[in-house]
């Protein structure tokens, strides 16, 4: 599991900031597709984890709760906001999800490795309170 902050460039029009690049240190060279997916306030995306595929994760609007449970059973969090932009690396057997917190609708960016193939999906589901609904709280 690994994290980066986003460098934010600012000005008068706005800001702007570099997800990912093929020279990254997080980068393991290989693109299969982006995802975009918005959510609205309150909602839990969770749980799922993938055999195979590597997933980059942004949210670039609102602000979410994210988690993973590591192969060793812990729960880690991360607070991910448009604010303070920040990209998170999650291996596959990772099994992750995310609440949009506040009363905005999050927009959320995944970047994978590989394509998804929806007669053969690489991905493994489980209800939101699969570990505990304490989690969301």
């Amino acid at each position: 599991m690994k994290e980066k902050e986003l460098k934010v460039f600012k000005d008068k029009r706005g800001r702007l900031f570099e997800l990912l690049r093929n020279d990254d240190e997080l980068f393991n060279g290989d693109f299969g597709q982006i995802l975009v997916s918005e959510s609205n306030p309150e909602v839990i995306r969770a749980w799922h984890m993938h055999e195979k595929q590597t997933d980059f994760v942004c949210c670039i609007k609102g602000k979410i709760k994210f988690c993973t449970k590591e192969e060793n059973g812990k729960i880690k969090e991360f607070l991910l906001e448009e604010k303070k932009p920040r990209l998170i690396k999650i291996p596959p057997k990772i099994w992750h999800g995310y609440k949009v917190l506040g009363k905005k609708t999050a927009l959320v960016i995944y970047i994978m490795d590989k394509t998804y193939n929806p007669d053969k999906p690489d991905e493994k589901r489980k209800p939101a309170d699969a570990f505990g609904k304490e989690i969301w709280e």
